[in-house]
């Protein structure tokens, strides 16, 4: 290592041993893991900066607001130009580190930068004066393959009598008076997408309508290196969608799908955040900073003017794998800021965790719309459909399956539905989620159930929110309000 190399170093290490009483402790299983390193031993980490950004809608120029596209760059730029400044002192010490650092990726959507690097170099970047906390950026299991897949090829819902889920938010009344999604885009992050599944290859953006196919700003890889110990199906850095378990493709489906899908008419963007099951912040920051402004396939060109109007995702970062409830925060703040609307499961916890059932982010965030499917989450703020749901799954086949991860595309789809119904709404993130609210079914909670204070009566409650999402009468509801301005 140059001699230059090793003084910087040197003196960054003085500098952290000064500043140690000053930096942010480790989270406890993080210093655990870090005080175990050897020497040359390197470790991956998030860096948050102390000068953070989560701009708030009120912030974007009100000259802006009624222009998607202006809004959308002006989020983007004013983010990206407040990353540049503020991660330049961190990034002169990964710089000055050499081969001690590895791998070095920035974020402007979150001003957050991930590092592998050896010990000194996270102490001495935990201690300089512009970063406010380092966490794990470790690799955790989020899902688990679902043990039956119900093979049914050629299915397809007849017109006349559409599934159960899609009957019970009053999906098809809306499709009869003409709003099916209107070629918006719904972003999805997940294990991936089937692409070319019957009840997605025609929402899919990266299909045109001369058929040919284009995934530049249609897809984008969020796994920029393996993390799983082996994947069979996926490689890191895919230039063509793909689903690794058919979980993704199961959620898309259930939002956008042809036959299957709330919002039949919406196109789909997406994004694939875990390897094989296993995902890490970074894979989520790199699904979240293509949704503020979509890339090609490589992560270059970046345009804010195609980012979707809705996103769903359905994962969840728990404690135990060092996620806080304000990991995601300033990402989830920004996107909102850009006027994207999002919808997250709530997790499947409520016959273990009582009451505090919702203990992961996103869904922890305020910022978000937190979805149960009924009886399985307490503490959030709205409810679909969320037991069998028969949606797509990876192949040409289907799969009937339960949970909260089913439940959130059917908020999402019900946003692009009121998206195209109500296009003022359409970068309004806090006036769509008040209008799901005031019309959702109310659905009681009983004495068995009842949280924090909950009766037989009161909505909101712990257990379904304001109810069960009624997506005809929010449009009824949006639509006579635009009639009479």
């Amino acid at each position: 290592m140059p001699a230059k190399t090793l003084l910087a170093l040197t003196l960054l290490s003085s500098t952290a041993a000064l500043a140690a009483a000053a930096a942010a402790p480790l989270p406890a299983n993080f210093a655990t893991q870090v005080s175990a390193l050897s020497e040359t031993d390197q470790i991956s980490f998030t860096v948050r900066l102390r000068d953070s950004l989560a701009l708030k809608p009120a912030d974007v120029p009100k000259s802006l607001t009624a222009d998607r596209a202006a809004q959308g760059a002006f989020v983007h730029s004013t983010l990206t130009k407040h990353a540049e400044k503020t991660q330049r002192g961190v990034k002169d010490i990964l710089k000055a580190a050499g081969d001690k650092v590895s791998f070095v990726k920035s974020y402007a959507v979150a001003n957050v930068i991930v590092v592998d690097a050896t010990r000194d170099v996270l102490e001495a970047v935990r201690a300089h004066p512009d970063v406010a906390e380092v966490k794990s950026n470790a690799a955790f299991k989020v899902i688990d393959k679902p043990a039956a897949v119900v093979k049914e090829n050629g299915f397809a819902a007849a017109a006349t009598a559409p599934q159960w889920n899609l009957a019970q938010v009053h999906a098809p009344e809306v499709w009869a008076k003409g709003f099916t999604g209107g070629n918006l885009t719904y972003g999805h992050a997940d294990t991936g997408v089937q692409w070319d599944h019957p009840e997605i290859k025609s929402a899919y953006l990266g299909t045109k309508a001369n058929r040919k196919v284009d995934h530049n700003y249609a897809w984008f890889d969020g796994v920029r290196r393996a993390i799983a110990a082996s994947n069979p199906y996926c490689q890191p850095m895919g230039v063509a969608p793909c689903d690794d378990n058919g979980h993704g493709s199961h959620t898309a489906s259930t939002a956008v799908g042809r036959n299957v899908g709330v919002a039949p008419g919406a196109r789909l963007m997406a994004c694939r955040n875990m390897d094989n099951g296993e995902g890490r912040p970074e894979t989520y920051l790199n699904c979240m900073e293509f949704f503020l402004a979509p890339t090609d396939v490589a992560g270059n060109n970046p345009d804010p003017s195609r980012r979707p109007h809705a996103i769903g995702n359905s994962w969840g970062c728990p404690a135990e794998e060092q996620c806080d409830a304000s990991t995601f925060d300033d990402a989830l703040a920004n996107l909102r800021a850009a006027g994207i609307f999002m919808s997250v499961s709530a997790g499947n916890d409520a016959e273990t965790s009582g009451c505090n059932s919702v203990d992961a982010p996103p869904a922890t965030s305020a910022i978000v719309t937190s979805v149960a499917a009924v009886d399985r989450s307490r503490g959030v703020d709205i409810s679909a459909p969320g037991v069998a749901v028969r949606a797509a799954w990876r192949g040409t086949g289907y799969n009937t399956i339960d949970g909260t991860s089913m439940a959130s595309p059917h908020i999402g789809g019900a946003v692009m539905l009121i998206s195209h119904a109500c296009p003022k709404l359409q970068h309004d993130v806090a006036n769509i989620s008040s209008l799901l609210y005031q019309t959702a079914t109310p659905l009681f909670t009983t004495r068995s159930n009842g949280c924090s204070g909950d009766t037989r009566k009161n909505t909101p409650n712990s257990v379904y929110g304001y109810g069960q999402v009624n997506v005809l009468a929010a449009i009824n509801k949006c639509t006579a309000a635009a009639a009479r301005a």
